[in-house]
C-alpha cells in the first residue's frame, strides 16, 4: 500500500488547524497560570464574599478564572489600582433603594369618590 500526498488545499487547512490549536494552547497555558494566582490571591479583591472561602471554592472557580482571564486581570486590576471592588447590595441597602425609589415615584391619580364605573358609560 502506498500513501498519497496531501493536496495543497489540504496542506493549507492543516496549517490553519495547528495555528488554531497552537493559539488556543497559548492561551490556556496563559490561563492556568493566572487561574492559579487569582484564586490564591485575587479573587478576594474583586469580590469580598470570596474572602475566607475554602479550596473547595478556590478549585470549582479555577476552570472559569483560566478561560475568562482577560476579564478577570481587568477587574483585579481595576481593583487594586483605586478602582471599586464588587458589593453585592444587602438586604437593608436594597430595602433603602426600594423605599427611595417609591418617595420619588410620582403617584398615579385616584378615581374621586363620586366616579362610579358603572354610571360612566
Amino acid at each position: 500500500m502506498t500513501g498519497r500526498l496531501a493536496t495543497r488545499s489540504e496542506i493549507g487547512v492543516l496549517e490553519a488547524l495547528r495555528w488554531v490549536l497552537f493559539t488556543f494552547g497559548g492561551y490556556m497555558a496563559i490561563g492556568a497560570v493566572f487561574a492559579a494566582v487569582f484564586v490564591t490571591r485575587g479573587v478576594q479583591r474583586i469580590d469580598q464574599a470570596a474572602s475566607g472561602t475554602g479550596p473547595a471554592f478556590r478549585i470549582l472557580i479555577a476552570p472559569g478564572a483560566a478561560l475568562f482571564w482577560p476579564l478577570l486581570l481587568r477587574r483585579w486590576m481595576t481593583a487594586r489600582h483605586g478602582g471599586h471592588t464588587l458589593e453585592l447590595p444587602t438586604d437593608d441597602g436594597l430595602a433603602e433603594a426600594t423605599a427611595a425609589t417609591a418617595a420619588t415615584a410620582t403617584p398615579s391619580p385616584s378615581p374621586s369618590v363620586g366616579d362610579d364605573p358603572e354610571t360612566a358609560r
